[in-house]
């Protein structure tokens, strides 16, 4: 990790992985686990902006039961008071390779790895739009509605997610 206060500038890589847990109905549990490599940059403009984009890449261990893809995901945020944000977030998702099962020509998009047939070369677009609010140094409450803007949606009509983040 690079950080650097005095221009509020930050940029991170890791990877985490996803083990197969989890039954079929809940959309879980198929392949032998996921890697998912990615870079994260970050900027603040001025005191009030922030600018945050992250790449990455999902990789199955079995590329016959999961499928393959690439993202790229923005986020652009503007701070008004001093503990509330408002935020929009564009993603977009592109399907490198299929695999084996699944839903034929459906993925999960950023939730569940289908292994769908069919899919490879696809591509999906979302934006999002939402407020944060941090009422302390330890807890942040979020609030996002997000849809597709691309023609291709899959699993994705719309969704509106909510968090929770408690630091110690």
């Amino acid at each position: 990790m690079i950080a650097n206060d005095e221009i509020g500038a930050i940029l991170s890589s890791g990877f985490t992985f996803e083990m197969p847990i989890g039954t079929k109905q809940a959309l879980q549990g198929n392949g032998n686990g996921e890697f998912n490599f990615f870079v994260t940059g970050g900027k603040r403009i001025l005191d009030t902006h922030h600018i945050i984009s992250t790449a990455g890449w999902r990789q199955p261990t079995d590329r016959a039961e999961e499928s393959s893809v690439f993202y790229w995901s923005n986020h652009i945020d503007h701070q008004f008071f001093d503990r509330l944000y408002v935020f929009t977030e564009y993603n977009w998702y592109h399907w490198m390779t299929s695999g084996k099962g699944g839903v034929p020509g459906i993925e999960g998009g950023d939730l569940f790895n289908l292994g769908s047939t069919g899919v490879g070369g696809n591509n999906i677009v979302t934006g999002a739009f939402g407020l944060k609010y941090k009422p302390d140094q330890h807890c942040e409450l979020g609030l996002c509605y997000e849809w597709p803007l691309s023609k291709r949606q899959d699993l994705m009509e719309n969704r509106i997610t909510a968090d929770v983040i408690l630091r110690y």
